[in-house]
């Protein structure tokens, strides 16, 4: 009924088209420096000014074309079409009605485009890393990924926020109850991006992790398994001190900060004080990292204590002897000794003499010498770059001849069944040969005295 009242009035001549009065360009001042600005922030501002100006003047010229395609303003018909338009102009509590829309499009356009920038992303970065013979690359940007649609959504929210209070200047003293509002928003929007970039970190940290494990193994660098969980942590422990105290100063808690900071540092001071062992425990444990002289599992001899060793901590180092005992030796105390590993020894030596009887001919003797030759050279677990069986002394008692070789095993129990496979084997020759194994013996002359 208003629609044809409307254009059966000859006096009614219809709005007049201008741009919209309740939709101008953000100003300036709209995007003051509140607290600090972020960079992602400002960006945001920009694009959602720009947007507006531009919503702005393509609904003035669709207004426009539409009502001309009508007939022009002065007819029946641009008038009911210029009217129906006109709703698009309304104020609803301040704000014209198609910056409710707007945003709520582009709300919904962030969210529903988040998955495909995501995609798009990682399908162009998938290709460079494609070229790349590892695979941590793909790990590092599948770690990414979700931290980027997050980020997506949150820069939708914050432009669509910004859309929908353009032209309302925010002050640096917040007044109403809407400005205060405003400011905390823009504050909870720069600690979810802060939180974003640092949950990108955490991720990729467990990637730069799983890299080092990686480069050990390829540069034969043995990095302790336990030093690897404890670097994570500290290093994610350090990302999440660096969020908290960048929040803190966007916030402008610089007393905070100033007095964490310091407290810290008379708190450091008095800690190094009162814990110089564990501190020189710790660089220990950084030496032992960085010099490697043992690794977890690896045999050794550490100033007269020798075992396995099964963990190397940030203070101490464990050591499981043959009694099966486990003995814990500081690391600052570990560094300042002579540590000999036995695991990292190419061959094992066995160094041992064999006594004959005075019984034994020269020509035996060559011919046993000859044979020991033979059966050492013949076993597959003998090092054959060097041996030795010479005839070295005429002891107390024996014979002695000298067996000095290497087995190509390390391990305990394959190094005695090597040396039992040839202790069996010189056995055996001698038995061949008729020879015996001389003892420790004494002969005792009597002389009897005649009397006259």
């Amino acid at each position: 009924m208003t629609l044809i009242l409307l254009a059966a009035s000859p006096a009614y001549a219809g709005p007049l088209l201008r741009p919209f009065s309740a939709t101008p360009e953000i100003a300036a001042s709209t995007v003051e420096d509140v607290t600090r600005q972020p960079g992602i922030l400002d960006a945001a501002d920009t694009v959602s000014q720009k947007m507006v100006g531009s919503v702005s003047q393509t609904i003035d010229a669709a207004k426009n074309l539409i009502v001309d395609a009508a007939g022009g303003e002065l007819s029946t018909f641009g008038m009911v079409i210029d009217s129906i338009l006109s709703v698009f102009t309304t104020e609803l509590l301040g704000r014209p009605l198609w910056l409710y829309f707007f945003s709520l499009f582009i709300v919904l356009a962030a969210f529903f485009l988040r998955h495909m920038v995501a995609r798009w992303s990682g399908n162009i970065l998938q290709k460079f890393a494609a070229r790349t013979k590892t695979d941590l690359d793909n790990r590092a940007i599948n770690a990414c990924l979700p931290c980027l649609r997050f980020a997506v959504a949150l820069v939708g929210i914050y432009i669509a926020f910004q859309v929908f209070f353009s032209g309302q200047p925010l002050s640096e003293e917040p007044v109403t109850v809407l400005d205060r509002f405003r400011q905390c928003f823009r504050s909870v929007m720069y600690l979810l991006f802060l939180g974003t970039v640092a949950w990108a970190m955490l991720r990729l940290t467990d990637v730069a992790v799983m890299w080092a494990s990686q480069w050990s193994v390829k540069a034969d660098f043995t990095i302790d398994e336990t030093f690897l969980p404890i670097g994570r942590m500290i290093i994610k422990l350090f990302i999440l001190i660096v969020a908290i105290l960048q929040a803190l100063d966007y916030l402008q808690f610089d007393t905070v900060v100033n007095s964490l900071l310091a407290a810290a540092g008379i708190g450091g001071l008095a800690v190094g004080l009162a814990a110089q062992d564990t501190i020189k425990n710790f660089f220990g444990s950084v030496v032992l990292l960085l010099d490697r002289p043992f690794s977890s599992g690896d045999m050794i001899v550490a100033g007269g204590t020798q075992g396995e060793v099964e963990s190397v901590g940030l203070r101490s180092t464990k050591i499981r002897t043959f009694e099966k005992t486990l003995v814990t030796i500081p690391n600052s105390a570990i560094v300042d000794r002579d540590i000999e590993n036995i695991s990292r020894r190419p061959v094992r030596r066995v160094n041992m003499t064999i006594g004959v009887t005075y019984s034994t001919k020269p020509a035996e003797m060559e011919s046993l010498l000859q044979r020991i030759k033979e059966l050492i050279r013949s076993d597959p677990g003998v090092w054959q770059e060097l041996m030795l069986v010479r005839f070295q002394n005429f002891g107390a008692s024996s014979l002695d001849i000298l067996l000095y070789y290497f087995t190509k095993a390390t391990d305990w129990d394959e190094y005695l069944e090597v040396r039992e496979r040839i202790n069996l084997g010189i056995m055996r020759i001698m038995e061949e040969m008729g020879l015996e194994i001389a003892f420790p013996t004494q002969t005792v002359h009597l002389v009897r005295e005649e009397k006259n």
